[in-house]
C-alpha cells in the first residue's frame, strides 16, 4: 500500500535549496502545496519558515512513491514540540547505559539513512527527535524516542548532600541481590546515609544517590536510588505532614500519598486548601486525581480567589505538560473508567482553559490536541469546540505558525475521527449522514482521507476500536464499502470479536440469520463474517488462523464481477489439491478436512439464489 499524500499534509522532506546545516527544523519542515501522482509523483512544499517569514515560495520534491526508492519525502505524523530544547542538559539511554549529554540539535532527520535505515512508515516508527553530544567525550548520540526511557532531565540540583541521614523505600532501591528479597519482606523503609550522588555510565540505570546502609551482622551494604522524589527517599528529620505536601508537590503516586496519610494518620481536611494549592500550582496530576478520588475532595470544582476553574488555573503553570502528558497516558490505558481516574476535561464546564493554554505554554498546547500523547480524545467530542470558540481559537493561534499547524493537524483529525465514529456506531441519523457525505463528486476523496488516517491511527485504542465490518455485513451501503475498501482494503482487515445480536442481524445469510442459538465471543475473519453458512458448529471452526487464504482469493479476482468466478477458482483449487501427493496437501492452501467442507458450504451458499445479489455486492 502506498500512502498518498495530499495537499495541506504536513511533511518532513530534504531539498538544497532549504536544508542548510539542518539545525533549523522549520526548513526541512513543511506543507504541500500541489501534489502530482504521474509516474513517480512530486510535491510542491512551502517551508514552514518560509511560511511564517511571509513568502509563497514553494520547493519541488520528486520521487514521492516509496516504491522508487529515491523518496526525500516523509509524512510528518510528530508533534510540533518536544521535552527537551537546544542546550538543556539531559541523561541519554545509550549502549545499555545512561550518558550525561547536552541537546544539540532537534529533528535531526538528516540522519535517519544511518540510523534506522530506513524512513518510517507509521507514526509509531522510530523518527530522530534529538541529537545530543556527550559530556564526557567526544561524539553523539540520536535518541529517536521522546519519553524517559530513552532520554531524561540531568537534575543539577539535588535535595541531600552527601554524609546526610535518610530513610529509602526498599521497594524502589536497587539492592545486592543476595539480600534483596530478606530486606524488602522486612523493612519497608530503611535508614541509611548519603555516599555519592549523580552516578552516571556504571550500569543500565541512573542512580541519584548511593546510599549505605547496615543491615544483619555482616557489616555495611549498599543501596542505589533512581529518582529524588520522597516515594523513594526521605529526610530522616521530616515530619509527616511535610512529607506529604513535599510528595504532592513532586507528583509521586497515588499509593504514596496514601501510605503516608494512613500510616501517619493524617486528616487532610485540616489543611484541604493548601494541599490543592500545592497541587495545582505544581500541576500534579496524581495528586489532583488523589485528592478527588481517594480523600473525596471535590478538586474540579476547584476555584482561585479570581473565580478561576481548575483548568484555567493548570494552564498558567509551568509543569502543565507533564499533567497533560498524564491525561494523555491514563486515557491510553485505562479509557474513560470513573473508579480509577478523573475526567478532568470532561467534566470542567469552562471551555476558555484552551484559549489561556494557546497563550501560556506552547508545549502543553500540543500535547493537548496530539493523537500521539493521547490527550486530544478529550477535545474531540461534539460537546467540546463550538464552532464560536472555534473561530476565537483559530484567531488566537494564528499570530504563530507553530501553534496554528497544530490546531489545524487537530481539527484534521477530529473531522475524520467523527466520521469514523459514526460509521461505527452508524445509528439512524448517522446513515443519512454519511450517504449524503460520500454522495458528492469529492466521496472518493474524502474516503482516501479517512481510510489514510485510520491507517494511520489505528494503534491508539480510541480509533483501533472502530470496527467497520458492521458496514459490510450489513451490506446497507454498498457504495460506502465500495469507496473505503477502494481507498485502502486495510480498513476491513481485522478479525471480529462480538455476540450475535438477538435476531443475528448482523449476518448477510439467512441460513444465519433465521438460526435459534446465539454465539457469544464469535471470532471470525471478515470474509467467513460474511459469507459463511451455519451447519458447522460453531464458527470458530471457521477462522482457520491464516487469514491472508482468503485474502488471496479476493486479490486474484478482484477485478471479477460475479461470485460465479470466484467460485469456479475454488473448485479448481479443490481439484488440483485431489490430484497432490499427502505430503503436498498438508502445505496446500485447502489441506484439512474441515476447511474442504468449509469451501463447499460456501459453493453451495454462493450458487443460493437467495443469497446471490449480496453476495454479488460484497465480493465486488
Amino acid at each position: 500500500h502506498e500512502r498518498p499524500y495530499f495537499e495541506n499534509d504536513r511533511v518532513w522532506f530534504h531539498h538544497e535549496d532549504c536544508w542548510g546545516g539542518g539545525s533549523n527544523s522549520m526548513m526541512y519542515r513543511g506543507i504541500i502545496q500541489r501534489v502530482n501522482n504521474e509516474g513517480d509523483g512530486y510535491v510542491d512544499v512551502a517551508p514552514l519558515q518560509w511560511l511564517s517569514d511571509g513568502s509563497d515560495k514553494t520547493v519541488r520534491i520528486e520521487h514521492i512513491r516509496e516504491s522508487s526508492g529515491k523518496g526525500q519525502i516523509i509524512p510528518d505524523w510528530c508533534d510540533m514540540t518536544l521535552r527537551f530544547d537546544v542546550g538543556d542538559r539531559v541523561l541519554c539511554y545509550v549502549y545499555g547505559e545512561w550518558r550525561p549529554c547536552v541537546v544539540s540539535v532537534v529533528w535531526p532527520i538528516g540522519t535517519l539513512s544511518s540510523t534506522s535505515g530506513r524512513p518510517p512508515r507509521s507514526p509509531t516508527d522510530d523518527f530522530p527527535r534529538y541529537a545530543c553530544s556527550f559530556q564526557d567525550e567526544d561524539g553523539r548520540c540520536i535518541i529517536e524516542k521522546d519519553d524517559d526511557d530513552f532520554i531524561m532531565e540531568h537534575p543539577s540540583v539535588f535535595r541531600f548532600s552527601i554524609g546526610q541521614k535518610i530513610v529509602f523505600n526498599t521497594k524502589h532501591a536497587r539492592l545486592p541481590g543476595a539480600i534483596m528479597h530478606k530486606v524488602r519482606s522486612q523493612f519497608p523503609w530503611l535508614e541509611g546515609s548519603i555516599t555519592a550522588r549523580d552516578i552516571t555510565g556504571e550500569a543500565g540505570y541512573y542512580t541519584v544517590y548511593e546510599c549505605k546502609f547496615k543491615f544483619g551482622s555482616k557489616g555495611d551494604y549498599f543501596a542505589d536510588i533512581e529518582r529524588d522524589v520522597d516515594e523513594h527517599i526521605a529526610s530522616l528529620s521530616t515530619d509527616p505532614r511535610t512529607r506529604l505536601l513535599d510528595s504532592i508537590v513532586q507528583d509521586c503516586e497515588r499509593s504514596h500519598l496514601s501510605y503516608l496519610a494512613d500510616a501517619y494518620e493524617i486528616d487532610i481536611d485540616l489543611f484541604r486548601d493548601l494541599a490543592i494549592r500545592r497541587a495545582v500550582d505544581s500541576a500534579s496530576y496524581n495528586a489532583l486525581t488523589w485528592l478527588q478520588m481517594d480523600r473525596g475532595i471535590d478538586v474540579l470544582s476547584a476555584k482561585d480567589e479570581d473565580g478561576n476553574s481548575l483548568l484555567h488555573q493548570l494552564a498558567t503553570k509551568p509543569n502543565v505538560p507533564k499533567f497533560f502528558r498524564k491525561v494523555g497516558e491514563s486515557l491510553q490505558q485505562r479509557g474513560y473508567c470513573e473508579e480509577d481516574c478523573v475526567d478532568f476535561v470532561g467534566k470542567s464546564c469552562d471551555k476558555t482553559w484552551l484559549d489561556v493554554l494557546s497563550k501560556c505554554n506552547l508545549k502543553a498546547f500540543d500535547i493537548v490536541l496530539s493523537l500521539n500523547s493521547g490527550a486530544a480524545i478529550c477535545v474531540m467530542g461534539y460537546n467540546f469546540l463550538d464552532e464560536d470558540h472555534e473561530q476565537r481559537l483559530r484567531s488566537l493561534v494564528s499570530v504563530d505558525r507553530v501553534r496554528t499547524c497544530i490546531f489545524e493537524r487537530f481539527l484534521e483529525c477530529r473531522k475524520y475521527w467523527r466520521i469514523c465514529s459514526r460509521m461505527w456506531y452508524s445509528v439512524p441519523s448517522d446513515k443519512t449522514y454519511l450517504s449524503d457525505l460520500f454522495s458528492g463528486d469529492d466521496a472518493s476523496m474524502i474516503a482516501k482521507s479517512v481510510a489514510r488516517f485510520y491507517v494511520d491511527w489505528s494503534h491508539i485504542g480510541f480509533i483501533g476500536r472502530f470496527d467497520f465490518t458492521n458496514l459490510l455485513r450489513s451490506c446497507e451501503q454498498p457504495r460506502l464499502v465500495k469507496l473505503l475498501y477502494e481507498a485502502d482494503s486495510r480498513m476491513f482487515k481485522c478479525n471480529v470479536s462480538f455476540t450475535s445480536r438477538e435476531d443475528n442481524s448482523e449476518f448477510l445469510q439467512p441460513q444465519l440469520a433465521n438460526r435459534d442459538s446465539r454465539t457469544d465471543d464469535l471470532e471470525v475473519d471478515i470474509l467467513t463474517s460474511c459469507t459463511v453458512g451455519d451447519d458447522m458448529d460453531p464458527l470458530t471452526s471457521f477462522f482457520l488462523g491464516s487469514r491472508w487464504k482468503y485474502d488471496d482469493l479476493i486479490r486474484d479476482y478482484a477485478c471479477q464481477s460475479t461470485v460465479v468466478s470466484l467460485a469456479t477458482y475454488i473448485q479448481n483449487k479443490i481439484e488440483l489439491d485431489k490430484e497432490k501427493g499427502e505430503d503436498e496437501k498438508k502445505k496446500s492452501i485447502f489441506g484439512s478436512s474441515h476447511e474442504d467442507r468449509l469451501l463447499k458450504r460456501r459453493l453451495q451458499l454462493i450458487s443460493d439464489e437467495k443469497c446471490f445479489p449480496g453476495r454479488i455486492e460484497v465480493f465486488d
